[in-house]
């Protein structure tokens, strides 16, 4: 019986990282963004994903991980005032840009990116992607949560 040459279309992502081991991780620099939610309600929840993720990496991988957790911040100024917003607005793309930035020259240039996301999220998300690509081009960006697989 003749042996067929079949081509594989799909790849395992564990065929990806086979042979890499945590060694192989130590070093490696992790933004973790959390997305704004609600903003007429108080931030109240905090990124325990992210933060377990990181936790994770730090110990268990030599991993640099760090979160920048952008629902955090209801900013109470005349613009929250004027959009009735008594719990404070959330910041404008200008300050997220400078938080990223800040944060990156702080810590230094990440090798990925991972954005948090629910649908509700998705056009900070495009904002906040765009924002990341202009500042670290070719930094690898990852998005969990609810808009995995966007």
């Amino acid at each position: 019986m003749a042996k067929l040459n079949v081509i594989q279309s799909h790849i395992h992502p564990s065929e990806v990282i086979r042979g890499i081991t945590a060694w192989d991780l130590k070093g490696l620099i992790v933004v973790f963004i959390n997305m704004m939610l609600r903003e007429t309600a108080v931030p109240n929840t905090t990124p325990e994903g992210p933060l377990l993720m990181a936790t994770n990496l730090i110990r268990n991988y030599g991993v640099n991980a760090s979160i920048i957790d952008l629902n955090a911040y209801r900013i109470k100024d005349e613009l929250a005032q004027r959009r009735g917003l008594s719990n404070g607005r959330h910041l404008t793309e200008e300050e997220v840009f400078g938080k990223i930035q800040r944060h990156f020259i702080r810590f230094g240039e990440p090798d990925l990116v991972c954005l948090s996301g629910m649908i509700t999220t998705l056009k900070w998300q495009k904002a906040v992607a765009e924002m990341v690509r202009q500042l670290v081009p070719r930094t690898m960006l990852d998005s969990g949560g609810g808009l995995a697989t966007e």
